[in-house]
C-alpha cells in the first residue's frame, strides 16, 4: 500500500513538472502583449507601449519582467507621463492562489514621472486621480473599500522593494515654475500593510538656479487609505549661481506626518530661517499655527541673491518675526493671535476671509505699537527727478472686484518725518468705492480728523477728502515736517477737497472744495515787520534807530478762508494781527501754472495803537504779491498815493515796503 502511495505522489509530481514545462514551452507572454495593452488603455485612456520582451517565469515563483515601458499623457500635455526602463516582480504562487500577495522581489530601475500643470491650472494627472461616477455615487466609503481587489491588496507582503535611479520632473506653467528630482534611490524590505517600515532614500535636486543633494529618511505605516510617517527628516545640501553663499544646508523634520492632513511639531531649518508648523486637516476643513523664530530679512535676501533695497535707515528690517494660528474651510479662512514683529513695531490683531469662491469678504482687525514709515522708504536717484507727471497706478481692475473692511490702530506713527500718537484708521471697499470713514490722531498737543474716499467706477478714478484739524502747535510741527520753524502758533483748520485724475497734473487741474484756516497767538521768525516799519518811519522824519527788538514778528491771529476750482484757490480774506500793525487781504492762487496774485492792505495801527512815528498823514496803504508762487514779487500798489506824495512820498514809501518785505515773504512761502 505504502508502495503505491509513494508511486502516486511521484507520478503527480512528475505531471506536474510536465505541466510547468508545457507552459514554459508552449505559452509565450508576448502573445498576450496586445490584450495588455488594450486593457491599460482602456482603463486610463492613454496610450501604452511595451518594449523589448516579457518575461515569465513559474518557478520557484511567479516571476514577471518588463524591459521597457511607457505611459502617454494627458490630453493637451506633449511627451510621455510615465517611462521605466526595466522591472522584475516575484511573488509566490500558493498565496496567489488563495488571494493573498506575497511579493518575493519588486525590483524597478530607471522610472521617469513627468508631472506637469498647464496655463488654466490643470494637472496631467487628474484623469487617473478623478474616480469614476458609479464610485462617486456609490456611498461614503472610501474608494478602495469598494474595490473588489482590496482583500488582494490587503494581504500584500513584500519581503524586499528597490527602486533605483527614478527620475521626477515638475513643469508648472500656470506659476512658471519647474524643477527636477532625479538619482531616487529606495529600498524596503519586509513591508506589510499597517507594519511600520523603515525607509531611506537619496536624490539629486535640480532647480532653474540651484541643485542640491537630498536625504530622506522616515518610519512609514501605509494604511490602504492613508500613509503615516513618524520621525520624518529630509536633509539638503544646496548649492548654485542663486546662492551666492552656498552650499546651504536645509533640514525639515516632523514628529509624525499623514495623508490625512495631519502634520505634528513641522520644524524647517535654513537659509538662517527657522520654522515651526502644525496642522490638522479633515475633509471639510483644516487649522493649524506656524511660528518664525525671528531672523534677519536682509541676511536671507542676501543669501538667496534677492536685491537689497537701500532704505534711508540702513538698519531697516534687521529682524523679523511671525507667529499666527489659522483656521480654513469652504467657508473661508481666520487666523486669529497674529503677532508680526519688524525692528521695533509688532503687528497684532486677526483677518478674516469668507466666502473666498463666491463674493469674498476681507475683514481686518490690527493693532501697530510703534511704526516708522520714514525709516522703510528706499533711496532712488528718481527721487531728485520731477515726479508731478508721474501716473498714480492704482489696480483698477482689483479694486472694482475687491470687498473688504479694515480696522488699524496705531499707538505712535511717523510719516514724512510728521508724528502722531493714538491713531485710527478704519475703512471699506465695494463695488470699486474705497472710503475711509475714520482716521483720527492726537499730534502737536492738538487732534486731527479726516475721511476719504477713492472710486475707480469712472474712467477716471475720483477723490474726496476732508479734515478738521484742533489745537495743533503749528511750530513744532512746522520743524518736524520741513526742517525750517518760521511759523509758530495754536492751528484750527478745516477743509472738504474733491478731484479726479490718475496723474498729478490732473489732480491739480480738478481740485475744488473750500478750506479755513487760523493760527492764533503765533510768531513769524527770521524778521520784526513792525521794527522795520519803524525805523524807516523814523528815516523818513530823520530820526535815529528805535531800539532793537527780538528778530521775530508776534500775531494774535493769522487767519484765510476760501474756495478752489478747477486748481485755482480763492482767498477771500487774509488776516494777519499784530499789536502795531495789521495785514489785510485777498487774492488767488493757480496751482496748475503756479502762479499767484494778492491784494493787500497794511494798516498802520494794531492792538496795541498807531505808530507813533506816522506816515506822512497816511493810516494805510495798498500792497501786490504777485508772480511765481515759489518767489513771488512784492510791490506796493501805489495809485493816486504816489501822485499825491510826491517825490519824497514816493521814496518813504518804497523804504518802508522794503521793511516789510521778509515778513510779507514769510507769508506766502
Amino acid at each position: 500500500m505504502l508502495r503505491w502511495l509513494w508511486r502516486f505522489f511521484f507520478m503527480l509530481l512528475f505531471c506536474g513538472l510536465m505541466g510547468i514545462v508545457i507552459l514554459l514551452v508552449w505559452i509565450d507572454p508576448n502573445d498576450f502583449k496586445p490584450q495588455i495593452v488594450a486593457t491599460i488603455q482602456n482603463a486610463t485612456g492613454r496610450e501604452i507601449s511595451i518594449g523589448g520582451d516579457l518575461g515569465l517565469e513559474f518557478f520557484p515563483h511567479l516571476s514577471v519582467s518588463i524591459n521597457s515601458l511607457q505611459l502617454g499623457n494627458s490630453a493637451g500635455f506633449d511627451g510621455p507621463f510615465l517611462t521605466l526602463d526595466k522591472a522584475h516582480l516575484k511573488v509566490r504562487l500558493i498565496p496567489l492562489v488563495q488571494s493573498r500577495l506575497e511579493v518575493v522581489a519588486l525590483n524597478i530601475k530607471g522610472l521617469s514621472l513627468f508631472l506637469a500643470r498647464n496655463v488654466q491650472g490643470t494637472t496631467n494627472w487628474e484623469d487617473l486621480a478623478t474616480p469614476g461616477q458609479t464610485e462617486i455615487n456609490s456611498g461614503n466609503d472610501s474608494i478602495l473599500k469598494k474595490d473588489t481587489r482590496v482583500p488582494l491588496i490587503a494581504s500584500l507582503i513584500v519581503d524586499g522593494l528597490h527602486i533605483a535611479n527614478t527620475k521626477i520632473t515638475w513643469d508648472d506653467q500656470f506659476k512658471k515654475k519647474s524643477f527636477e528630482v532625479r538619482g531616487v534611490k529606495i529600498d524596503v524590505s519586509n513591508f506589510a500593510f499597517g507594519i511600520p517600515f523603515d525607509i531611506q532614500s537619496r536624490a539629486q535636486a535640480n532647480f532653474p538656479s540651484f541643485e542640491g543633494e537630498l536625504t530622506f529618511a522616515t518610519e512609514a505605516v501605509l494604511e490602504l487609505d492613508r500613509l503615516d510617517l513618524k520621525k520624518l527628516k529630509l536633509h539638503g545640501q544646496i548649492q548654485g549661481p542663486g546662492l551666492p553663499h552656498s552650499p546651504e544646508s536645509v533640514q525639515f523634520t516632523a514628529d509624525f506626518f499623514s495623508t490625512t492632513g495631519r502634520l505634528d511639531n513641522g520644524h524647517l531649518q535654513g537659509l538662517g530661517m527657522d520654522m515651526r508648523f502644525t496642522a490638522r486637516e479633515t475633509d471639510v476643513s483644516s487649522t493649524g499655527r506656524i511660528e518664525v523664530a525671528p531672523f534677519s530679512p536682509k541676511n536671507l535676501c542676501t543669501r538667496l541673491a534677492i536685491p537689497w533695497p537701500q532704505f534711508v535707515d540702513p538698519s531697516s528690517l534687521g529682524q523679523a518675526a511671525f507667529i499666527c494660528n489659522w483656521a480654513a474651510n469652504t467657508n473661508g479662512l481666520k487666523v486669529w493671535d497674529l503677532n508680526l514683529t519688524v525692528d521695533n513695531s509688532t503687528l497684532t490683531g486677526n483677518l478674516e476671509i469668507a466666502n473666498p469662491k463666491k463674493d469674498p469678504l476681507i475683514a481686518l482687525d490690527l493693532r501697530v505699537n510703534d511704526l516708522n514709515i520714514d525709516s522703510y522708504m528706499i533711496q532712488s536717484p528718481d527721487t531728485a527727478k520731477n515726479n508731478s507727471a508721474h501716473n498714480i497706478d492704482l489696480p483698477v481692475t482689483e479694486l472694482r472686484k475687491l470687498k473688504a473692511k479694515a480696522k488699524l490702530a496705531i499707538g505712535s506713527l511717523t510719516i514724512a518725518h510728521v508724528r502722531c500718537t493714538n491713531a485710527l484708521i478704519q475703512g471699506k471697499i465695494s463695488s470699486g468705492r474705497l472710503v475711509m470713514d475714520t482716521l483720527e490722531a492726537e499730534a502737536y498737543g492738538g487732534r486731527i480728523q479726516a475721511l476719504g474716499s477713492l472710486d475707480v467706477n469712472k474712467k477716471k478714478p475720483l477723490w474726496t477728502w476732508q479734515h478738521s484739524m484742533s489745537d495743533v502747535q503749528l511750530g513744532t510741527l512746522l520743524q518736524d515736517a520741513i526742517g525750517i520753524k518760521h511759523l509758530s502758533g495754536t492751528t484750527q483748520s478745516t477743509a472738504r477737497l474733491h478731484t479726479q485724475g490718475d496723474k498729478v497734473p490732473d489732480l491739480i487741474r480738478h481740485l475744488g472744495g473750500s478750506f479755513d484756516y487760523k493760527v492764533e497767538n503765533g510768531v513769524i521768525y527770521g524778521v520784526n515787520i513792525a521794527q522795520n516799519v519803524r525805523d524807516t518811519l523814523r528815516t523818513i522824519k530823520a530820526l535815529g534807530p528805535g531800539p532793537q527788538e527780538a528778530k521775530q514778528t508776534l500775531f494774535s491771529q493769522l487767519s484765510m478762508s476760501g474756495t478752489i476750482k478747477n486748481g485755482v484757490e480763492t482767498t477771500h480774506s487774509l488776516l494777519l494781527a499784530t499789536p502795531r500793525l495789521r495785514i489785510t487781504g485777498n487774492g488767488w492762487a493757480d496751482l496748475v501754472h503756479v502762479t499767484m496774485d494778492y491784494g493787500l492792505t497794511l494798516h498802520l495801527q494794531g492792538s496795541q495803537g498807531r505808530f507813533d512815528e506816522g506816515l506822512l498823514g497816511i493810516n494805510s496803504f495798498p500792497v501786490r504779491v504777485s508772480g511765481p508762487i515759489d518767489q513771488p514779487t512784492i510791490t506796493p500798489d501805489l495809485g493816486g498815493v504816489l501822485r499825491s506824495l510826491g517825490s519824497t512820498g514816493t521814496q518813504g514809501l518804497e523804504k518802508t515796503l522794503k521793511g516789510i518785505h521778509g515778513g510779507l515773504k514769510q507769508l506766502f512761502q
